[in-house]
């Protein structure tokens, strides 16, 4: 049954991926991946060009708003990391006296 839901979840991306590559003419997958913290340093590398003072504040905002959903994703993340450890943590010999 998970194989099914897997298979579901590739036909929505792939469909997905074709769509923004229809729209926006740019491919959605990024090749190789990158970490959330490469993104943070790409995103922070953004440079302010232009003097267009309406400009530099769209492009605040965005690293703002990127910035945000970068650190939420990263606590969220480590809570499901923490949750895993947990639920799956490793076995340990018990000695019985």
């Amino acid at each position: 049954m998970a194989s099914l839901k897997k298979s579901a979840m590739d036909e929505l991306w792939e469909a997905a991926q074709k769509r923004f590559l229809e729209r926006t003419g740019q491919k959605l997958q990024i090749s190789p991946p990158k970490t959330l913290d490469e993104v943070r340093k790409d995103i922070e590398s953004l440079s302010m060009k232009g003097d267009l003072s309406k400009d530099d504040e769209r492009k605040r905002r965005f690293k703002d708003n990127a910035m945000g959903v970068l650190n939420c994703l990263k606590l969220l993340g480590g809570v499901a990391a923490q949750g895993a450890s947990m639920v799956c943590s490793p076995l340990t010999p018990r000695i019985q006296n």
